[in-house]
């Protein structure tokens, strides 16, 4: 009694189109399991360069992941699935290097100590704050440039 991919709900991006919004897919774990092994398979046969797969290696992707699941997913809806994946391994990465957090498997959650979510949160906030600053600096010294081309 296993589950297969093709037995997974799941609405594709061309379904909320005819709606009229568009909104990101939601991929189940068997979707991103097979995803995976088709980029593990692909990488295998060497077509891979760097971060990322050759031409001939994203057509192999696409025709194993559609095969697999039943999907008739466009190359460019892997690749926007394949740079999600690898953006947030990267957040991933760099909070677990962090001092004072783990992963906890059993719960699948980051776990450190509410001290350090609250620095986290502080200086999350002051960078977002100076970041707008930045922006809003940007813009006046562009305004008084136009202002003296004026005069």
């Amino acid at each position: 009694m296993g589950y297969s991919p093709q037995q997974a709900s799941f609405s594709s991006p061309e379904a909320a189109n005819e709606v009229g919004s568009r909104r990101n897919a939601k991929w189940k774990q068997v979707e991103r399991m097979t995803f995976i092994a088709a980029c593990e398979a692909t990488i295998v046969e060497n077509h891979w360069h760097g971060r990322c797969f050759t031409k001939h290696g994203w057509d192999n992707v696409v025709t194993l992941f559609n095969s697999s699941s039943d999907y008739d997913w466009s190359k460019q809806q892997l690749r926007n699935h394949w740079d999600t994946m690898r953006r947030d391994h990267k957040r991933l990465s760099e909070l677990l290097s962090c001092n004072g957090v783990k992963y906890d498997p059993s719960t699948g959650r980051v776990v450190a100590s509410k001290e350090w979510w609250t620095r986290k949160i502080r200086l999350s906030l002051w960078l977002f704050g100076r970041q707008h600053m930045f922006h809003f600096s940007v813009y006046l010294q562009r305004c008084v440039r136009n202002l003296f081309a004026l005069l």
